[in-house]
Formats: C-alpha cells, sequence, structure tokens
C-alpha cells in the first residue's frame, strides 16, 4: 500500500493526479494508494453529474476569482478551503470489500472515524436513509447512513466511484467552516443545513492545521487496514498523465462546465 503526501495544488492539478493514479492502478502501474492533499487557491468541486448553473454561484465566484473543478467521482459540491482531502485507489480486495457500496462507504471511511477519535472527537455514523425528496447542492448538507456524525451534525463528506473491481474514493474534511462563503459561492439555503454541519476546529475548540491531521490520518490509515503504507513519490507516469489531464481536461471548460 503506498501514501503519497501531495501537500497543496490548484483544483485542475489535484483533480488530474487522482485519475493519473487511478489510470496508473488501472494498468497495474501503481499499487493502491491513499493521497492527502489540500487545493491553493481555494476551488469549488462539483460532482460529476452536477449541472454548473444550478449549484455555483459563477457572478461571485468570477468576482472573488474562485475557481471551480468537476470530480470523475460524484455526490454533490465541495468548497475547498480550511481544509484537507484524501483520495483511495485500490481494489475490492485491497480493502476487503463487499460489493454493497453503501456497505463499502462504511469500511473505507472508518479509517476517518479513527482519526476523528484519535483527535478526541466522538465520531460515527448516521445510520439513516437518504431524504431524495430534498435536493442539495452542497455536500455537506447532505446526510446519508454512511455520512460521518458528531452529535447528530456531519463532519466532512465523501463521494466515490466504482469501476468493475475498482474503488476510487474522494473525502473532504473540514478545519472550520465559513457559512458566510458557503452562502455566496454555492447556490444552497445555508441558514436551513447550517445548524447540521460541524468542522475539526469547532469540535475540539483549538487550531488543527494540515500538517498535524496529514499525520493523524496516515496514522489512523495503517492502523485500520493493518498495513505500514510506504510514503512515496508519483511515478514518471503518473506526474505526465497528470500534466496532460490537467492541460486537456480539467483546465478546458468542456470538462468542467458541461451538462
Amino acid at each position: 500500500m503506498r501514501i503519497i503526501l501531495s501537500g497543496y495544488n490548484d483544483g485542475a492539478t489535484n483533480m488530474a493526479i487522482d485519475e493519473a493514479i487511478l489510470e496508473a492502478y488501472k494498468q497495474g502501474k501503481a499499487p493502491a494508494s491513499l493521497r492527502i492533499y489540500g487545493f491553493r487557491p481555494a476551488c469549488i468541486s462539483i460532482g460529476r453529474f452536477q449541472k454548473v448553473d444550478e449549484v455555483i454561484n459563477i457572478q461571485s465566484c468570477e468576482k472573488d476569482g474562485i475557481d471551480f473543478v468537476r470530480r470523475i467521482s460524484a455526490g454533490e459540491a465541495i468548497f475547498h478551503d480550511n481544509e484537507i482531502t484524501y483520495s483511495l485507489i485500490g481494489s475490492k480486495d485491497d480493502f476487503n470489500l463487499p460489493d454493497n457500496i453503501k456497505e463499502s462507504y462504511f469500511i473505507l471511511t472508518n479509517f476517518i472515524v479513527r482519526a476523528y477519535k484519535n483527535l478526541g472527537i466522538d465520531a460515527g455514523f448516521f445510520n439513516i436513509e437518504k431524504d431524495e425528496s430534498i435536493k442539495r447542492n452542497l455536500c455537506f448538507a447532505t446526510q446519508q447512513g454512511f455520512d460521518i456524525s458528531v452529535k447528530g451534525k456531519k463532519l466532512g463528506g465523501n463521494a466515490q466511484k466504482r469501476m468493475k473491481n475498482i474503488v476510487f474514493q474522494q473525502g473532504s474534511i473540514p478545519f472550520y467552516v465559513e457559512m458566510e462563503d458557503l452562502a455566496c459561492y454555492i447556490n444552497e439555503d445555508i441558514k436551513q443545513i447550517g445548524h447540521n454541519i460541524t468542522s475539526i476546529n469547532e469540535e475540539l475548540k483549538r487550531l488543527v492545521d494540515f500538517n498535524e491531521m496529514q499525520s493523524v490520518l496516515v496514522d489512523a490509515f495503517n492502523k485500520e487496514f493493518n498495513v505500514n503504507g510506504s510514503i512515496e513519490e508519483l511515478s514518471t507516469f503518473e506526474k505526465e498523465l497528470a500534466k496532460e489531464l490537467k492541460e486537456g481536461k480539467y483546465s478546458d471548460p468542456e470538462w468542467n462546465d458541461k451538462l
């Protein structure tokens, strides 16, 4: 099992790296991988099947220089600012996953729950059914059974993509959530859902930075999956493919604006 610590990149670069790792794994050129990274500058990632004009306040984003990028994973939009992000790429066998996607979420995200508990946060899962009658644009505004709950509030969000036996999952862990920014850039009723969202710093009543959270995640991942993940760099193949994907896909309005 490989662990990649990418630090901060822009949105297009981050999505390109994730897909490059996925493609390398599909071709047998990379092992199962956990990648931990952040976004600079701040960026909105939207789900694979979301419509940009329905989800994002484009005028406010353009005014403030907030970029957006479309993920290959589904789910709702995430405002990547003051948070840490991870991606997992591997097979069902690598992570000992069942065929049931919902059940696999519990297994894959349990290392996040372990990380929260190691910090002193009493985290668990909602174990509820999603209310499909309410359409949300913001990931943190939805609550499903496999979402992580702290005192009835959602902490972070995750999205998954399946390709036969291969699993690709991305997740966001907020250090704190600025409701005014969410209300400005994403078309969502923040007043209605704000009381249902929490963050690392809000729960701990102290500041947790990127490096501390990264270390906690690596430790929780190794213990949860009983591995000794090696810290590695991207391969030459992955670096070159990521550059191609950034320029030819994730920086292209045809990909980001479509639907």
